[in-house]
């Protein structure tokens, strides 16, 4: 005892539900230290005993071979003195009742797991529920908490004698593992046709596999929810799928069982394949391949991604392993509603679309979708942040105070903070859809029993219709709490400020939809100048009329009339381009446009390129959010190796800025205008270039090189007059891999240090954190 020195160890983060507690126990015991590690609310709490020499070596490998699934947020160490601890213990939970708790999002099946459900001679040979504390369901099947089996839907399932020896043992890897089962004792998959269970069992499961190879759909209830399936190289049941669904463009997601194989469809960067094999498993956007393959020609059409993405629950690996090597696994839902995950409502609600039904007796009690990444140069750009990342917190070295942001409205999401901590929902869908706003009302009543979060102040969009925003009056009238409306773009700037913790002022580049601007009309193409304590409104692009408001957008030949209405007046030019469009329809919607009628105006980047692709008679009617413009970056994608060849279209800036308005602190003085870009120049050439039937890759490129242009010279004229050097860019424009590429490639050949979200959605989903920064202001 006289060497020996004592440490007390606090671990905060994703530290719970993850294998921590068995990590530490067979650590500390390899080192032949004394003490205990037990969980409190909001951390593990460990008291090692032992040579100083030696703690030094746990403290450091504490942190290098944590589990994969765990996340540490902060190790908190002090010195106590040694009481004398004969050996070292798993003790029982303890101290205070409140406090940060994170809850463990759903992990993917471990190695260990899929190698003994490998193994003909382990008990879990073949077992589609297989897990241990390194994996397995977490978040979707928690009723309550704190975390234990009882508070799962596992309590519907009594451990037999071996699962209950493990469960007990902390040197097992499924000590405490509360989604513990084998076939003798958990949940069981069963095969069903027209509400009749036909199979059951690795029976049900060899069946499935026999009717997906010969052209069959089969809804497969996940982790998270149902996915339907089916063979990924058979052109005939893809093609049936697309019209079951009436899904007939938007790309279908891919799953597959290793890197490898999708190495063969696509292009992996080894940051990229990272994310990809991680214990998280989102679908991943990623470049085709050149040429040819054996995949369906209808899984990604005039598309130049595909969506894949790895295994991740153990029935997947086994789907994969007698099937086809790449499946079909898209969201098993009715067009805009949330993903299904029970029983009975899948087979109401996708009998007309599949074949047949892979189901389990396992309850789902919070479904969340696929998480998207688009593999961008040497990063991942999130573009939904849900299974596998919800209902994790990010961490932020802004601190709030208690608070509940309500989100957008298209891409719904929440976020609770609290100090250092936000919690932001899992994705939830467009709020104009009951069925979404059920899921949001369900998702919001779940965060609020987890996290006792009780918000000083709620804040919202500053649109009068968004449904996030009725949400939230309703829950400040009805629990008497101030609300904060903030604008939309404001609030993409702002995320990207409180992700970074920003302290410098900033240019704000938002290129997103239509989102409420402070002077009533409809923002989209803005650039800001500010910081965490205020963000000023200081250029955009020329506003132009949105022909149907909301028609608009589903119509993208709308707002292509509007722009040439608005560039030629009443002489607007014949395009072949635009002959498919209904000729009675245009021919209304011209007389209109003549007669002034003061439709809505807007300075949306997305409606400038929804149009310019309707121009380029690649999209006139959307059948799914961003077909358009994903049509014309596809297009200018073809244009390749020529890009670096081309000239930007000309086009002007109304450079009316008051300067004093872009500095740090911005006083409240009367504004002379804003920098305003005038795009008609540019419709004007693309319009006689579509005359002299110039190739519409190279017009659909010059218009991606213009776009960036535009923002590389209005942050060049905003940091003339403001000496800011750094800029934000953010919004649902940016998702476009093409024009995100060029725009940073020419701010940082001109100098500028350039961020974009990481931790959020570069989209609408991203906006919550903004909001939260922009009360906090206020508050």
């Amino acid at each position: 005892m006289d060497n020996k020195t004592a440490c007390r160890v606090k671990v905060t983060g994703l530290v719970q539900g993850v294998g921590f507690r068995p990590f530490v126990y067979r650590l500390a015991r390899r080192l032949s230290l004394s003490g205990f590690v037990c969980n409190q609310r909001d951390g593990v709490v460990i008291l090692a005993e032992g040579q100083k020499e030696i703690l030094k070596k746990f403290l450091v490998l504490l942190k290098r071979e944590a589990p994969p699934a765990s996340q540490i947020f902060r190790i908190e160490l002090k010195e106590v003195s040694p009481v004398g601890y004969s050996s070292f213990k798993v003790a029982e939970s303890r101290g205070k009742k409140e406090g940060e708790l994170f809850v463990p999002p759903d992990i993917a099946t471990c190695k260990e797991c899929l190698s003994e459900m490998a193994d003909p001679a382990n008990r879990r040979y073949r077992y589609p529920f297989i897990n241990c504390t390194n994996c397995g369901p977490r978040y979707s099947i928690i009723k309550d908490l704190p975390y234990d089996r009882p508070q799962t839907v596992m309590t519907e399932f009594r451990l037999c004698q071996n699962c209950s020896r493990e469960y007990r043992d902390p040197a097992d890897r499924r000590y405490h593992a509360e989604p513990i089962a084998c076939p003798a004792c958990g949940p069981e998959i069963s095969l069903r046709h027209k509400n009749v269970t036909i199979k059951t069992g690795d029976a049900a499961l060899r069946e499935a596999i026999r009717l997906i190879k010969k052209g069959r759909i089969i809804a497969v209830k996940g982790i998270g929810g149902f996915h339907l399936v089916c063979d990924a190289g058979n052109d005939a049941a893809v093609k049936r799928l697309r019209n079951r669904k009436k899904r007939p463009i938007k790309p279908l997601a891919l799953m597959a069982r290793s890197a490898k194989t999708i190495k063969r469809y696509a292009v992996l960067s080894a940051e990229a394949e990272k994310l990809l094999t991680g214990p998280r498993r989102p679908i991943l956007l990623l470049r085709k391949k050149p040429g040819k393959n054996n995949l369906s020609a209808a899984l990604a059409p005039d598309n130049n991604y595909y969506g894949f993405f790895l295994a991740y629950a153990p029935l997947h690996f086994l789907l994969l392993e007698g099937g086809p090597a790449i499946l079909v696994a898209t969201s098993a839902n009715l067009s805009g509603e949330p993903v299904i995950c029970d029983n009975n409502e899948a087979e109401k609600k996708l009998a007309g679309i599949t074949d047949y039904f892979l189901t389990h007796n396992r309850k789902i009690t919070n479904q969340s979708d696929d998480s998207i990444f688009l593999s961008f140069e040497n990063k991942n750009i999130f573009i939904r942040r849900s299974r596998g990342y919800a209902p994790l917190p990010i961490i932020t070295k802004v601190k709030f105070p208690a608070a509940l942001a309500f989100g957008a409205e298209e891409k719904g999401t929440f976020a609770f903070a609290s100090g250092h901590t936000v919690f932001p929902s899992p994705y939830l869908g467009d709020l104009q859809n009951y069925e979404n706003l059920q899921f949001f009302e369900k998702t919001l009543d779940c965060y609020q029993r987890f996290f006792r979060i009780k918000p000083e102040f709620l804040v919202a969009d500053l649109h009068p219709d968004y449904q996030s925003r009725r949400s939230a009056e309703e829950m400040a009238k009805k629990k008497k709490l101030p609300l904060f409306l903030v604008q939309h773009h404001k609030a993409h700037i702002a995320s990207v400020l409180a992700e970074y913790n920003l302290k410098e002022p900033v240019i704000g580049v938002a290129f997103d939809g239509t989102g409420y601007g402070e002077d009533k009309t409809l923002w989209g193409g803005e650039f800001f100048c500010g910081s965490q304590q205020k963000i000023e409104r200081v250029g955009s692009l020329l506003p132009f009329p949105l022909p149907g408001g909301d028609q608009a957008v589903l119509q993208p030949w709308r707002t292509a009339l509007g722009l040439l209405h608005a560039t030629f007046g009443l002489k607007i030019p014949d395009l072949k381009s635009l002959e498919k469009i209904d000729r009675n329809q245009k021919t209304s919607l011209l007389k209109t446009l003549n007669k002034n009628y003061p439709f809505i105006k807007t300075s949306s980047a997305g409606r400038l390129f929804d149009a310019t692709s309707s121009l380029l008679g690649l999209c006139h009617q959307q059948t799914y959010d961003a077909e358009a413009p994903i049509r014309l970056q596809n297009a200018a994608e073809k244009a390749g190796a020529r890009l670096p060849q081309f000239k930007p279209y000309p086009f002007t800036m109304n450079e009316d800025v008051d300067s004093r308005l872009i500095h740090a602190g911005m006083t409240k003085l009367k504004k002379k205008g804003i920098l305003q870009i005038d795009w008609r120049p540019i419709i004007t050439e693309i319009v006689g270039e579509l005359q002299g039937e110039k190739n519409t890759e190279t017009i659909a490129a010059r218009f991606h090189l213009t776009m960036a242009e535009i923002i590389k010279s209005a942050c060049l004229n905003l940091s003339k007059k403001s000496k800011i050097n750094s800029v934000i860019l953010a919004g649902g424009v940016f998702q476009n891999y093409l024009l995100l590429k060029l725009t940073m490639e020419k701010l940082t050949g001109a100098g500028f240090s350039v961020l974009i979200p990481e931790k959020i959605p570069i989209n609408d989903s991203g906006i919550c954190l903004g909001q939260l920064l922009i009360a906090k202001s206020i508050f």
